[in-house]
């Protein structure tokens, strides 16, 4: 009788385990998620990109729509946390307080959830928040130290990089209030704390651009982390979204005045874009541009080739892909970015040795981007006219055309119309050639801030029957109106098609 028991007690037991661990194995999601939300498997590239395309379809009207007005959020309930020495205030737009309840509103309803719920919402940010630190910092963590190391070498003037190191600590005698250091842009010591933002994190809509995932405020310590961000980040198992907002708001990294002189979007995607579980943000991200130039010059991946052979025939704005090619594309395009977070790491490293020196290359070349070239360029040999040998080969035989190509290049780039030969005394002609190239300037920044391609850039121009010159005659208020509502009638259209 008693050995009965005790089976039985030992049966009961394993059961009671088994059902236990079932319930703490169901991750609690928060409650905007859709229905059917799941965490993409390993190496499954297809099916990443089909998941996301059916869970921004199935958000837009409730979580990213352009029809959206303004919310008032002065009673949003918040939490106050402190991730690695830094307080930060959560703020949980659209959840107001309401008794023993929180009453949630999206673009498209409003509906009760209970204490709990709130809750693991509360949790599954504070997640978020610190795998985001975790993906920022496991790259840049090295970053003062090698840095520093390259400064010290390009210097000269020190025996050691210790003596080098103390100058930087060093008051500038012609202004006191300044160090060496500070004067250089040399980052001091990044720490994990640098990424959280020093003010507030809100997880909320945005109305203003419905379909952005996430925004930062430099040197403000304020960051935005939409509903559907959470969403990608969670199918993609990995804060990629927080993690890129989290490099902007590091003031150490990306501090007004010195990020006007580069591109900090492409900054802030390193490494995000570039770790192993995101399989889209290659193929597709408009941020991710530069990238997609750099492996296909320096490790002959040919993305225009590769989508032909994968995307199929569209249908009614339906597609269908060759799931095993797209896979077979990923894992390869897997060893790409491998070697490029290694590449990046000496990338950002030489940048921020003598980043003043870059911003003013930038100018000069007239692209933010210069350093990822330059560097990328003198690492690795170009691959794209057939292999390594083949483009080397052919590179050398041309080397007198690409040199004088490059010495003419390198004169007009950046400079005034006069100084690029142009007669002194046609003032005129001088003005003109100056307009155009502000011109064009304001207008790849628009792009950019707007997340327009050049296409679209041009089917503007001709739709208002203006130059890029004349544009820019509107004033402001005028020219922001013009582009928000010519980008949603496209949107429309596109849907309507």
């Amino acid at each position: 009788m008693n050995l009965y028991k005790r089976v039985t007690g030992l049966i009961f037991m394993f059961l009671l385990l088994i059902s236990v661990s079932g319930t703490y194995a169901q991750e609690a999601l928060p409650h905007f998620f859709p229905e059917g939300v799941r965490k993409n498997a390993p190496n499954a590239a297809a099916e990443q990109w089909e998941e996301w395309a059916r869970y921004a379809n199935a958000t837009i009207n409730n979580l990213a729509n352009e029809q959206g007005r303004s919310f008032l959020i002065g009673e949003s309930r918040f939490v106050e946390k402190t991730y690695f020495g830094q307080k930060v205030k959560v703020v949980f737009d659209q959840h107001i307080k309401d008794g023993d309840r929180t009453r949630y509103t999206s673009f498209g309803g409003q509906y009760y959830i209970t204490e709990k719920q709130f809750q693991e919402l509360v949790s599954f940010t504070d997640k978020a928040i610190t795998d985001a630190v975790e993906i920022d910092y496991s790259f840049w963590s090295s970053l003062e130290k090698d840095a520093v190391s390259i400064a010290f070498k390009a210097d000269g003037r020190f025996k050691t990089e210790q003596e080098f190191r103390e100058y930087l600590d060093r008051k500038d005698p012609l202004n006191p209030s300044m160090t060496f250091r500070e004067l250089r842009h040399i980052p001091p010591v990044i720490e994990r704390k640098d990424f959280v933002p020093f003010r507030e994190l809100h997880v909320g809509l945005t109305p203003e651009y419905p379909s952005v995932l996430g925004v930062a405020w430099l040197n403000a310590g304020i960051v935005y982390y939409t509903p559907v961000a959470m969403i990608r980040d969670y199918l993609m198992d990995t804060s990629v979204i927080l993690a890129h907002e989290f490099v902007h708001t590091n003031k150490k990294l990306q501090g007004i005045p010195l990020v006007w002189g580069f591109d900090a979007e492409t900054m802030a995607s390193v490494p995000d874009m570039l770790v192993a579980k995101d399989y889209t943000d290659m193929w597709l991200h408009g941020y991710a541009d530069d990238f997609r130039e750099l492996i296909w010059v320096y490790f002959r991946f040919d993305f225009e080739q590769a989508r032909k052979e994968v995307v199929k025939v569209p249908m009614m704005g339906n597609f269908t892909i060759d799931r095993q090619k797209f896979d077979d594309y990923s894992k390869k395009l897997e060893m790409a970015k491998t070697e490029l977070r290694k590449a990046f790491k000496r990338v950002v490293a030489e940048f921020y040795s003598t980043p003043v020196w870059w911003t003013a290359l930038n100018d000069k070349l007239v692209d933010n981007n210069s350093v990822f070239r330059v560097m990328m360029a003198s690492m690795y040999n170009p691959t794209l006219l057939g292999g390594e040998e083949t483009t080397t080969k052919w590179a050398a035989t041309n080397e007198y055309k690409h040199k004088r190509w490059a010495d003419e290049a390198f004169a007009e780039s950046g400079s005034t119309a006069s100084e690029g030969g142009m007669d002194m005394a046609d003032t005129g002609s001088v003005e003109k050639v100056k307009k155009q190239r502000a011109a064009l300037l304001i207008l790849s920044q628009i792009q950019s801030v707007y997340g327009v391609s050049d296409e679209e850039v041009s089917l503007f121009l001709k739709f208002h029957k203006v130059s890029p010159e004349e544009l820019f005659t509107w004033g402001p208020k005028k020219l922001k109106k013009a582009i928000e509502d010519f980008i949603i009638n496209q949107r429309r259209e596109r849907r309507v098609q």
